[in-house]
């Protein structure tokens, strides 16, 4: 079987279709939150998604204003673009150490269709390449959403302003300002993402689950409720009740005016989530409203100990990936991630050398003086640690 190879922290596929992936990513939080993509492809002609709402905050209540407008000359953001974002930069960016710039390099268009496991062929590059230039093209108004931190912690909120997820896409061959010449697909974050992942203003979301799921919709529903059933859980509540309204504004979804419309339309995603055990039952209860319910979640076992697992501050250092122990079909589960199964048979610590750097590339290519870099030392260590308890095991 072909080995897997690392590259810029993502796993490219095997044979088999197996990906490596991390249990954890961290994302920016303002686009968990509030809907950027279009999740339902029937309504991929839309022009913008617009939010006007009053959000209840520790010292009163504030303002909220997000309106994404698409380009006259690209559709919106869809499902595949959202899933480039999800499963190619998001990972990057959690493997990352911090400060993570705002040049983030993806990977050549053959390797980005390894990971999405799709073909790679003309059209799926173009896919790939007016997705990023959708998302490039694609602005968002907003007010009061990203909160910026300083140095000493202070946050403050950005005041009515126009930004971007990516301020700009590169692919091969391209020039740079600066008259250098792109040697794979590089994007440019905006400042403001940059800055609040940097700071920390991040959620955790389970990208394994998330993979799991098999809409975009039933994914962008997990996206929300995991971060609605946080204050729910924190107040020892084990229902979450939302405004059919505000599913589909945040979502965002087509509203829909009867009442048996509504649960067709999630009638999927639901099952879904309630057959992972993320929330236990889905009930509707009237508001007076021909035209719109609450909906009340209660809450699965899932969701609880994905809380109760994450609840604790994490040492943000974006190494949680060499951390995290992941189920591979090929190995057995008390494996880490980064550990071959050769590894098992070498003994000599002069040697992990060459099985620490056949699974670090990307440390060999972006850091030509690895062994002097901090990160490598951490990564080193990581590996030392779980060689020594495979090898006590052992014996």
């Amino acid at each position: 079987m072909k080995k897997k190879r690392i590259k810029n922290g993502l796993a490219l596929k095997e044979k088999s279709g197996n990906v490596i992936i991390p249990v954890i990513n961290r994302c920016e939080v303002n686009f968990l939150k509030y809907p950027y993509f279009n999740v339902v492809s029937k309504s991929k002609h839309m022009d913008c998604i617009e939010i006007n709402d009053i959000e209840r905050m520790p010292d009163g209540y504030k303002e909220i204003y997000w309106r994404v407008s698409r380009s006259m000359y690209y559709d919106f953001p869809g499902a595949f673009a959202r899933r480039i974002h999800t499963e190619i930069v998001t990972p990057i960016l959690n493997w990352m150490p911090k400060p993570i710039p705002r040049l983030i390099k993806l990977g050549s268009l053959y390797e980005m269709c390894k990971v999405l496991g799709i073909v790679y062929h003309s059209k799926n590059r173009n896919d790939i390449k007016k997705a990023l230039e959708s998302i490039a093209a694609t602005t968002i108004k907003t007010k009061g959403t990203f909160c910026i931190k300083d140095a000493q912690g202070n946050k403050k909120f950005i005041e009515e302003k126009i930004i971007h997820l990516y301020e700009a896409v590169y692919f091969r061959g391209a020039i740079f300002p600066n008259g250098n010449r792109a040697d794979e697909t590089t994007i440019v974050l905006s400042h403001e993402y940059a800055h609040n992942f940097n700071r920390g203003y991040v959620a955790p979301l389970d990208f394994s689950y998330i993979k799991s799921l098999h809409s975009s919709v039933a994914q962008r529903l997990y996206e929300l409720l995991n971060i609605w059933l946080y204050p729910v859980l924190e107040n020892k509540s084990i229902v979450l009740a939302k405004k059919y309204s505000t599913l589909c504004s945040y979502a965002p979804l087509v509203k829909q005016n009867k009442i048996w419309l509504a649960k067709q339309q999630l009638k999927s995603s639901h099952e879904q989530l309630i057959n992972s055990n993320y929330i236990s039952s889905v009930e509707w209860e009237s508001i007076g409203k021909n035209d719109d319910w609450l909906i009340k979640y209660h809450i699965g076992q899932r969701a609880i100990d994905w809380y109760n697992s994450t609840r604790r501050k994490v040492k943000s250092d974006n190494l949680l990936s060499y951390k995290q122990k992941i189920s591979d079909p090929g190995r057995p589960p008390e494996q880490s991630i980064f550990l071959p199964v050769e590894a098992m048979k070498e003994e000599d610590p002069a040697k992990w050398d060459d099985q620490i750097n056949a699974h670090v590339p990307h440390f060999l290519q972006k850091y030509p003086g690895h062994k002097e870099n901090q990160q490598y030392s951490f990564f080193r260590e990581l590996v030392e640690q779980d060689l020594k308890r495979m090898l006590a095991e052992k014996s």
